[in-house]
């Protein structure tokens, strides 16, 4: 569930958006054409999580903001994790496909899509595609390249799909634990990561290293 809430000040709006996802609360608030501040409460249950959002609603309603049917028209952006573009320049090898540029997020956008932790919007949007991947007819690398652009972003996720691909897969790979895991698994005997093959014995190795992170951090 997605409630955006805005307030007209001089030139600018001040804005606030809200996600629900089950007991996860995500408040993203700032003024339009500026940074927003954003932050994810675990609330316990989803019952706790709906009561808190209708009293923050009416907490904002009675600061003179109204609500809006979507993010139409406001400056809210998304983060981006990853673009396969950002992959073909520097260190990328020239004798290498431009299609492996797509892998190493690709498997990544798999165990998302198998967890269906991409918002259910997307899900209807690019459902005859999922199936396809689901029934294994195409791998999640071919999905992201096809369907998704090589565009891998915040605005297609869950709320807690956000949060931990924020912890785990970082939009800065150098920070990445996502990569520093997909190295040891996938790498080690290889030049570089591009040269990482599109198959799904590798898919199914770095996904069930992805399952253990991400229960390690719902636990934690």
């Amino acid at each position: 569930m997605d409630i955006y809430l805005v307030k007209e000040e001089g030139k600018r709006r001040q804005f606030l958006h809200l996600q629900l996802d089950r007991h996860l609360l995500t408040r993203i608030e700032g003024i339009e054409g500026l940074k927003a501040v954003e932050r994810t409460t675990h609330l316990g249950t989803n019952e706790k999580a709906k009561i808190t959002l209708q009293a923050i609603v009416s907490e904002y309603e009675q600061k003179g903001y109204y609500q809006t049917k979507s993010d139409i028209g406001l400056n809210i952006k998304p983060i981006v994790f990853d673009k396969a573009d950002w992959h073909y320049g520097g260190d990328f090898p020239a004798d290498l496909n431009a299609y492996q540029a797509y892998v190493h997020t690709g498997f990544y956008i798999g165990w998302l899509l198998d967890r269906k932790l991409f918002t259910e919007e997307f899900m209807n949007e690019n459902d005859t595609s999922i199936n396809k991947f689901l029934n294994r007819e195409v791998t999640s690398v071919f999905f992201y390249k096809d369907q998704m652009d090589g565009l891998f972003q915040s605005n297609d996720l869950r709320s807690e799909a956000i949060e931990f691909t924020k912890y785990y897969f970082n939009e800065d790979f150098s920070k990445s634990l996502y990569i520093e895991d997909y190295i040891e698994l996938l790498c080690s005997h290889l030049p570089t990561i591009y040269h990482v093959k599109d198959n799904w014995e590798n898919f199914y190795t770095i996904v069930k290293e992805i399952d253990g992170r991400f229960k390690q951090w719902i636990e934690s």
